[in-house]
């Protein structure tokens, strides 16, 4: 959930939901509760997107943003199985567009800039694949910015079959 503002912004458009947002870090999830103390539907948790504390369809939503450039690719099956696991419903997933020259330039920045921080790309196609082992459908994909082809981020839903 990094700083909470996806979570912010789920609960002022769903103020009968509840929404939990989950974070690797403890320090993103301090600053995210910050951000949220008048709001009483959201709750904050720590977690590892590989093995999440929670039970088998648990949300009828599931929304990732920013989360599956973060996850190796020697982890990206593990994560897609959890995220199938925990949800009943839809699952919407933002990922770094592998098949652009934003993402080319993005994978050679910590060449460039010395830095530690890897962003692994992926394709709606490889995605939609994984998301199949699990019983989900692609049911839309949109570009996060205006011209799909050459969009760094993508924005996919799934829904179960």
């Amino acid at each position: 959930c990094g700083r909470g503002d996806s979570s912010l912004e789920l609960s002022e458009l769903f103020p009968s939901s509840k929404v939990m947002g989950m974070d690797f870090s403890g320090e993103m999830l301090k600053l995210s509760s910050l951000s949220i103390q008048q709001n009483k539907n959201i709750k904050f948790v720590q977690g590892n997107f590989v093995k999440m504390p929670f039970i088998e369809k648990t949300f009828d939503l599931v929304v990732c943003i920013g989360v599956t450039c973060c996850i190796h690719p020697n982890d990206i099956e593990k994560a897609i199985s959890e995220l199938a696991r925990v949800t009943k419903g839809s699952i919407v997933i933002e990922i770094k567009n592998k098949l652009t020259l934003f993402y080319l330039f993005r994978k050679l920045e910590p060449i460039i800039n010395k830095s530690k921080f890897t962003v692994y790309g992926n394709t709606a196609m490889q995605m939609e694949r994984q998301m199949s082992k699990y019983g989900f459908k692609l049911a839309k994909i949109a570009p996060v910015f205006k011209f799909n082809f050459t969009s760094p981020n993508i924005i996919l839903r799934f829904t179960r079959r």
